[in-house]
């Protein structure tokens, strides 16, 4: 799933660059964002979860690029047990 995301969505495809963050769980992928900052995937990713009320702590955080302490420090305190990520 990891590098399923990585290919990225319509932004990757349009510019050829951007950075895409998922949430995942054993049943696949919850939420996909894409955005040229991979902070504001993230926070996409993860407002979208607060929103619908999917429940973080049995979620993988997926990104690309490197993984900030900022971006670490989010996902912990939203109570994200795994952050995974590949530079694509």
């Amino acid at each position: 799933l990891l590098r399923e995301i990585a290919l990225g969505g319509p932004l990757k495809r349009a510019v050829g660059g951007g950075h895409s963050a998922a949430l995942i769980d054993a049943g696949g992928i919850l939420a996909h964002y894409e955005d040229v900052g991979r902070h504001n995937a993230v926070d996409k990713c993860i407002g979208r979860a607060l929103l619908t009320g999917i429940d973080l702590g049995r979620v993988v955080l997926c990104a690309t690029g490197r993984v900030s302490s900022e971006m670490a420090f989010k996902a912990s305190r939203c109570g994200i047990p795994i952050i995974a990520s590949l530079n694509s």
